[in-house]
Order: C-alpha cells, then sequence, then structure tokens
C-alpha cells in the first residue's frame, strides 16, 4: 500500500510544478512551452539508458486467465476513470480561459491529494484492511459523480467537487490497485493485462463522453451513467470478496 501511494503521489507532485510553469510560460509565449516541453522529453529518453535491461515473454490469453477473478472489477474501474482523464480537465475549460489559471486548477487538484495518499497507504499495510477503506472511499467517490450535473454553471462549486474527485482518486488508485497485488500473487503475469482491461474501460467511457459532449449543451447523463459505475464498483467488489470462485 505504502509502494503504491509513493507510485501514484508522482504524478501528482510533478502537477505540483508543471502546470504552473506551463500556464506561466504559456502567458508569455506558448512557443516556449513546447521548446520546454521537448527538452524534458529528451532529457527522459536519455535517461532510459540507465534502465536495466530485462527480457519479458507474454501470453496475452494466459494473463487474461490470470485475471479471472478480478477483471469485471478492472473493467469498471477503467470506465469511470474518463471522468478524471477526459471529462473534467476538457469541461473545466468551459470556466478557465487563461493558461496561468488553468494551470493554477491543475495544480490545486494535485496538492489535494499528495498527503493524503502517503498517508493512507501506509495506514493501509499497517492495519492490512484494504477493503475497509477501499468501499467508503468507492462509494464516496460515486455520490459525487451524481453530484457534478449540480455544479456545472458555479465555478465555485465545481472547483470544490473536481477537489474532492482528486483528493479520492489516488486513494482509490493506491487500495485498488494494492488489493489487486493481493489478490493476484502471479504479478509479471496480471499487472500489464490489468493495465490493458483498464486502457479498454477508459476507451469505452471517453466514448460515452464524447455522445454526452456532442448532444447535449451542458453534459449531464454522462455523470449519471459513470455514477452508475462507480455504484457497481463496490457491489462487484463484494461479490468477487465473497464468491471470487465462481468468477
Amino acid at each position: 500500500g505504502y509502494s503504491s501511494a509513493i507510485m501514484f503521489s508522482i504524478f501528482p507532485i510533478v502537477g505540483l510544478v508543471a502546470p504552473l510553469a506551463a500556464g506561466w510560460l504559456a502567458e508569455i509565449n506558448y512557443l516556449y512551452v513546447w521548446i520546454f516541453s521537448g527538452i524534458f522529453f529528451l532529457i527522459t529518453f536519455l535517461l532510459t539508458k540507465f534502465q536495466t535491461n530485462f527480457l519479458i515473454k507474454y501470453d496475452l490469453v494466459a494473463g487474461w486467465r490470470a485475471i479471472k477473478s478480478t477483471r469485471i472489477i478492472v473493467f469498471l474501474q477503467g470506465i469511470w476513470e474518463a471522468l478524471p482523464f477526459g471529462i473534467i480537465p476538457v469541461f473545466s475549460l468551459h470556466f478557465i480561459k487563461s493558461p496561468l489559471y488553468y494551470g493554477t486548477f491543475i495544480a490545486y487538484l494535485s496538492l489535494m491529494s499528495v498527503i493524503a495518499n502517503l498517508v493512507l497507504g501506509y495506514l493501509s499495510d499497517k492495519f492490512k484492511r484494504r477493503l475497509a477503506f477501499l468501499y467508503p472511499i468507492a462509494l464516496t467517490m460515486a455520490v459525487a459523480t451524481f453530484v457534478f450535473p449540480l455544479v456545472t454553471a458555479n465555478l465555485i462549486f465545481w472547483l470544490i467537487l473536481t477537489g474532492v474527485i482528486q483528493f479520492l482518486c489516488p486513494l482509490f488508485w493506491n487500495f485498488s490497485a494494492s488489493w489487486f497485488v493481493d489478490q493476484q500473487p502471479d504479478h509479471d503475469r496480471s499487472m500489464p493485462i490489468r493495465e490493458l482491461v483498464l486502457a479498454i474501460g477508459r476507451i469505452v467511457g471517453l466514448f460515452f463522453a464524447w455522445i454526452s459532449f456532442r448532444f447535449e449543451t451542458i453534459p449531464v447523463y454522462i455523470f449519471y451513467f459513470l455514477g452508475v459505475i462507480m455504484l457497481l464498483y463496490p457491489v462487484v467488489l463484494l461479490y468477487n470478496t465473497r464468491h471470487a470462485a465462481k468468477f
């Protein structure tokens, strides 16, 4: 849990600095954003030579079978993640017009998650009760998703609710990943297929988000759809915990 917390805190920590810097540079000239992005990409690319070489032979069919008891819940998670990965950043542009303000907003979202993620990751390892954290977090995220249609016309309420989601997301990712690792002992086989199923779920979620944005002036139904998806998460989780052998 604590290791997962560190992993899932890297992006928010970067998110405290990079969006603010990009927003500030964009206020001067957008060209600087692309120049510095290219420089950091090249630095990252050069650093890959220090990565230890390793060989992986992977069988998708065997991997799919390996996560038989958890793949439904992973797919549901992927669908819901269309909200933080797609809908929130896109719809926030409805309120925020300046690059600097948008960068500040993204940094604000990142700040909401780091400390709680590390603290609760440590506690989940200490008490060894992932589900005790995962159930209430999933239910809270479902309720928050249902509330989104009520805040799409108010910037302050939108900031508060997106802050709640971004505060909970790293916690949710931490505990869900820790629970998955607990359930799947063959990590070399299960983790890659988990990421594939998550990606497929995100594509499905973003497709429905596109439909909502395409045919609604202000998106509403997509939030209800994703709210139902997140409500199903603890239901399937409970069934999985009690009847894993039947999946």
